[in-house]
């Protein structure tokens, strides 16, 4: 895989980690410890408009970050910087650079060698099956870890499972929309990392394939 590649899937990675980190760090950050201080107000105010700026900060270094991995798909590909327009559209855009054609394939990508071979019939076809079946596996994922983390809160909290789901179901605007933030993440995770491993799959085959012709020992090790 080019590094292009890699240094794109690596930014998608790095979104996660940036805003749960920036969101953590906010929420510890409790603007009454300034009540403390001899000046109340004026720190009251600074510590207050610096988790503001962790929360706001992160999520604007996640949409660097975003633009960045658009920018490594497309410079990957060899392809037109236009097509950066397509980072607006979310995991739809990024089925949409995925499925690009490679000007410029790396040596040996054997992904790009197998969607070269397909027919405009059968590539359509392919990608199509491809992104029903990305989004059903990224919403059944969701479903798991959702059932996970509610059973994991009850035995924690001894609260039995109908308890939780009903205190769920009050807020279930919030959460609906941090699953679908899940799904949407899961769908464009599949994407980047279908080619990587597609490729070391098929670089896992050659190697384990058996070479052609005679043992170098087999003649030896007749009678």
């Amino acid at each position: 895989m080019k590094k292009t590649y890699l240094l794109a899937v690596a930014c998608y990675l790095a979104i996660p980690i940036v805003v749960m980190g920036g969101g953590f760090a906010a929420v510890i950050i409790n603007p009454e410890w300034a009540i403390h201080t001899a000046h109340y107000t004026r720190n009251f105010h600074l510590l207050s408009a610096f988790k503001t700026l962790l929360m706001l900060g992160s999520f604007g270094l996640s949409a660097v970050l975003w633009l960045l991995m658009c920018y490594g798909l497309v410079r990957a590909k060899q392809r037109s910087r236009l097509w950066l327009a397509c980072a607006c559209l979310g995991p739809l855009g990024i089925a949409v650079l995925a499925a690009l054609r490679d000007d410029d394939p790396a040596p040996g990508d054997a992904w790009q060698s197998f969607v070269s071979r397909l027919g405009r019939a059968a590539r359509i076809a392919w990608e199509t099956a491809f992104c029903l079946a990305a989004w059903t596996l990224s919403y059944q994922a969701m479903v798991l870890l959702r059932n996970v983390q509610i059973l994991c809160q009850s035995l924690a909290t001894g609260a039995t499972v109908a308890q939780i789901v009903a205190q769920q179901n009050t807020m279930s605007g919030m959460y609906a929309f941090t699953e679908g933030n899940e799904v949407m993440y899961l769908v464009s995770l599949i994407y980047l990392f279908w080619p990587v491993a597609f490729n070391l799959f098929a670089r896992l085959r050659h190697d384990l394939r058996p070479r052609s012709g005679r043992h170098p020992l087999a003649d030896e090790a007749k009678p």
